[in-house]
Parts: C-alpha cells; sequence; structure tokens
C-alpha cells in the first residue's frame, strides 16, 4: 500500500574527517587483517547503511518517542519503512586518486601484565584525516512538517561539532566527522503540479543554513549537553613517540606518522595509545582504592570486573553477561597529531634514507632527509661545518642495546637504534569526550551517581597526568614520553579546569560537594 508524502527534504554536503575513518568492506585482503569497504570500481566508500545506524543511534538516544515513526520498525507484524534515505558515501570524483589509505597497526592488552595480549596483534586500514565524503539524505514527510524538521536541524547540528562518529574504533581515536552543509530544499509532493516541480528542482523553501532548519520548531530540544567535551594542552618534556609497525632502512625504529592535510603528514599519537594509557592508570586506581575487592592475583583477574572501569572505557561482552554497561565506553579519545607537518615525500626519503658505517653523518641520505624537516625544503649547499656537526632540530638518532641479564652485557645481535622525535616539536591539545547518557541503570534510567563516580575517577586520572604520573606512547619505563605544562578544561553540562596545581570548579562548589559525597560513598561501601 503506498504511503502519502506531503513533502521531502534534500540535504546536501560533505563530511570531513576529523579523525582517521574505518569502515569494514566484504572479503579478504593479503594487504591487512581490516580492509576498508570499495565499492565496484574499486573506489573507497562508505555505505550509506553504516551512516544510518549511527544517525538512528543518536536520534533513538535524543527523540526516542518520534525514532519509529520516522526511521522505522519492525514489530512481529506491524511496521513500516524508514521516512530517511542516505546514499552510500564517496569520495568527491576530482579527488579520485588522491586519497591514499595508511595502515593502522593495533594491539590488545593483557589487563593483569599491561602488556600485549598473546596473538592479540592486528592492523587495518583508514582513510586519513581530512579525507573529504559526498554526503546526500533525503527525509519525507508525512505530518507534524515543523517538528520533524526541526529535529533533524538538531541532528544536523550534531554531525557539524563531530557529536556524531563513524565507522569502527569510535572511541579510540577514530571516526571523528564534521558535517559541511550545502543549502538545504524542501520541495511540496502534496498535488501532481508540485512533484513536476521537485523533478524540475524547483524547491518550495530553502534553509542557508542548519540553525534555519532547526528554527522551524524553537520548542523541540536534543539532549546533546549530556557531552562534556575535555581538551588538554600540554608539552612533551622528553623525546615522545609511538612506534611505527615498520622499520626504516638507517634507522630500526621509526615514530608512527598519519596523513593531515594534502601531500602532507605529522607525527601521531593514537587516541588508542591515549586511551590505553589511561584506562591503565584509571584501574591502578580503583584497586589502590579497594585493594580488598579487586585484587591483584592473577586467578582473581578474569573473575572480577573491575567497578567504572568498563563503564568509563568499555568492555568486550562474555557469552554470559548481561547487556549493562557493556561495548562501546563513555569515554572517547581522539588521534591527536604533532603541529609541526612534513611533505609526505621527504617523509618517505627519512624512511628510506641510509646510514653507512664507513661514513660521516652528515654525507649521508637519511641525514640530508632529517635536515629537510627542518627546513621544508633542500638544506643550503653553504652549510658551515659546525651546522654539518649538529643533530638535526626536529629529530636525535639514539642508540639501545638489550641486555644479557646472565652476564650483564649487551645481549648478542640486540643493538638497535630509534629515531626520536625531540622536544621541539609541539603537539595539538588531546581531547576526549565523555558521554554522560551511557550512563544507566538496568532498567535503562540514568545512573546520576554512576555519571558523578566515573567523572570523580576520571579528574584523578587527569590530576595525575597533570603532574607528570602518566607518560605517553613508547619506551615510557626508558625516559621517553614524559609531559609539562599541562592544563585541561572540561566544558558541557558540567565545567572543571585546572589551575595552579589543583581542580577549579568556577564557583561550582555544588558540583565539587557532590562528587567528592559519590566517591566517599563509593569507598566505603561494601
Amino acid at each position: 500500500m503506498a504511503r502519502h508524502i506531503n513533502s521531502r527534504l534534500k540535504i546536501k554536503g560533505e563530511l570531513i574527517a576529523e579523525t582517521p575513518l574505518h569502515v569494514g568492506g566484504y572479503g579478504e585482503s593479503f594487504e591487512t587483517d581490516m580492509a576498508l569497504a570499495k565499492n565496484g570500481r574499486d573506489e573507497f566508500y562508505i555505505p550509506g547503511t553504516s551512516l544510518t545506524g549511527s544517525l538512528r543511534s543518536w536520534f533513538e538516544k535524543n527523540f526516542p518517542n518520534d525514532v519509529k515513526k520516522v526511521w522505522g520498525y519492525q514489530d512481529n507484524n506491524e511496521g513500516h519503512a524508514s521516512f530517511v534515505l542516505i546514499e552510500d558515501l564517496g569520495i568527491p570524483k576530482e579527488l579520485q586518486g588522491a586519497v591514499q589509505s595508511e595502515l593502522r597497526d593495533g594491539v590488545g592488552i593483557d589487563r593483569f601484565y599491561g602488556t600485549a595480549a598473546d596473538k592479540a596483534k592486528f592492523d587495518r586500514a583508514i582513510l586519513p584525516k581530512g579525507t573529504r565524503l559526498n554526503f546526500e539524505m533525503t527525509v519525507d514527510i508525512q505530518n507534524d512538517a515543523k517538528k520533524i524538521k526541526a529535529m533533524f536541524g538538531h541532528l544536523l547540528e550534531a554531525l557539524s561539532k563531530g557529536n556524531i562518529r563513524l565507522g569502527a574504533s569510535k572511541t579510540r581515536g577514530l571516526g571523528k566527522v564534521k558535517f559541511e552543509s550545502k543549502p538545504i530544499e524542501e520541495y511540496s509532493l502534496n498535488d501532481f503540479d508540485a512533484m513536476l516541480n521537485a523533478v524540475e528542482k524547483k524547491p518550495i523553501k530553502t534553509y542557508s543554513t542548519v540553525q534555519d532548519l532547526k528554527n522551524e520548531d524553537t520548542t523541540i530540544t536534543s539532549s546533546g549537553s549530556q557531552l562534556l567535551t575535555i581538551t588538554i594542552q600540554w608539552k612533551p618534556k622528553s623525546a615522545l613517540m609511538v612506534k611505527a609497525g615498520y622499520e626504516g632502512i638507517g634507522v630500526d625504529m621509526l615514530p608512527l606518522t598519519s596523513g593531515n592535510g594534502k601531500d602532507k603528514v605529522s607525527l601521531c599519537l593514537p587516541g588508542s595509545s591515549i586511551k590505553g594509557a589511561f584506562r591503565s592508570h584509571a584501574e591502578r586506581i580503583v584497586r589502590t582504592m579497594k585493594p580488598d575487592k579487586f585484587p591483584r592475583e592473577k586467578e582473581f583477574h578474569k573473575q572480577i570486573k573491575v567497578e567504572l572501569i568498563n563503564e568509563l572505557f568499555g568492555a568486550k561482552k562474555e557469552k554470559d553477561e548481561p547487556k549493562k554497561h557493556l561495548g562501546l565506553g563513555a569515554l572517547s579519545i581522539d588521534d591527536c597529531y604533532a603541529e609541526k607537518t612534513f611533505d609526505s615525500n621527504v617523509w618517505s626519503e627519512v624512511e628510506t634514507g641510509e646510514l653507512k658505517d664507513d661514513a660521516t653523518y652528515n654525507t649521508q641520505s637519511l641525514w640530508h632527509a632529517l635536515k629537510k624537516t627542518d627546513l621544508n625544503k633542500e638544506p643550503n649547499g653553504n652549510l658551515t661545518e659546525e651546522e654539518k656537526s649538529k643533530d638535526t632540530e626536529n629529530f636525535k638518532i639514539s642508540h639501545h642495546v638489550a641486555i644479557d641479564r646472565w652476564t650483564g652485557g649487551a645481549s648478542e645481535g640486540a643493538l638497535y637504534s630509534v629515531l626520536q622525535p625531540t622536544v621541539k616539536i609541539g603537539w595539538d591539545d588531546i581531547c576526549l569526550t565523555l558521554d554522560l547518557s551511557r550512563f544507566r541503570k538496568a532498567d535503562g534510567s540514568p545512573d546520576e551517581s554512576l555519571q558523578k563516580k566515573s567523572l570523580m575517577l576520571l579528574l584523578l586520572v587527569l590530576r595525575d597526568f597533570a603532574e607528570n604520573r602518566l607518560p605517553l606512547g613508547f619506551a615510557t619505563n626508558r625516559g621517553m614520553g614524559e609531559v609539562k605544562d599541562v592544563s585541561f578544561k572540561i566544558e558541557g553540562l558540567y565545567e572543571v579546569g585546572w589551575k595552579d596545581g589543583k581542580f577549579d570548579f568556577k564557583s561550582n562548589v555544588n558540583l565539587k560537594n557532590d562528587l567528592e559525597k559519590e566517591w566517599n560513598e563509593w569507598l566505603i561501601k561494601n
């Protein structure tokens, strides 16, 4: 049976990846464990169904009473199809071929030892930061036109602010996208003449901005206030990097880089690496506060679930567990990039640059390539002897050797070199998002007590990070990864900052008291 449609919204624009993206494809790949989706023309794309799921999930959280009406449902013999159509998202034709995928290594962590879990190494292909994707969505409207338009205005606003993530590893650095809208057109489908105008692309109304669409019904509000955004400003105190998953020619270990603009790369600190460090430290805090309830003995580790950790950071679902607080955690952490970018061709020269034992350092191809990263151009041939003898500004080659624990001497064949960034390389802010709406009771209602306890735990982690008790990245137990000049601010439903080595609640005494009360009650609870 046909269904009557009064009007239709045509929404077009682009989705821009603010962090790398991974939406998996079908079939196996000899290049990677987790391949990207490709269409029949062997082009990268994002299936419309993937974005539909993310948008519907946001809609269900913010407008639960209207989600079935708009997005469709099936309940036994009842239901109807969705009134929303989202096209597959492809890379614009003019950019096809210019977007190159990257490989990102990952490893599962043994939560007892804090080291890589056995047989848990994997890699995945990603689309780099800055990738642009065509976006096209059609919304058919039967009735309550103003209300529906306003709700989609709120949806598009959340997408424009990067509050709706896409694809895999959404809480571990990937999947943050930002919507850039073109004018939104509305077409009438009430009669034959109106439908002819729609065919001829003659809209009855055009909305220049997403805000104009929201203003169709100003009584409609979303629960976007349940998101807290945490911005951490910081500087490296010592060499800081995450190791790339491949070796160089002249040096054994290279820092991880990722695309950051057209033909540019930057050093990258993946969100997964930051989140792993924060999670391990949060678990250490909880076990220290309640050692009797959460012992460190190996035999207990798989039998207990450390309270607050799974809710905040996420957990894999076990077969015999209920659905509460499983899957994605409430905390998302974006990939963090170094401020300085390098030409991708220059960085390829660094990766393939050679160092030979029988030649001086400043005559070799690796030195020449590293000098290019300092200057962002070819080194001047008139460098003085003093300049030639100096280490390059951005990187230093550090030599290490593994120790034979029996003899106390160097282990045979265990000499290796690391290309370490210097502290002169600055970094962007670390960006976190805490979704308070994920803290719920067994009946699905909001759990404000769990919200506050989890926020307090996160504040303790941030405090220790600010006090340089929580190094990041590679070789943190060997002098690398230390930070300094840390400050942070939390904005949204609650506002908290860090000032003069103390939490700054911005005169919100009630929040401070509530957090302390919930935390202390949790500590003494049996």
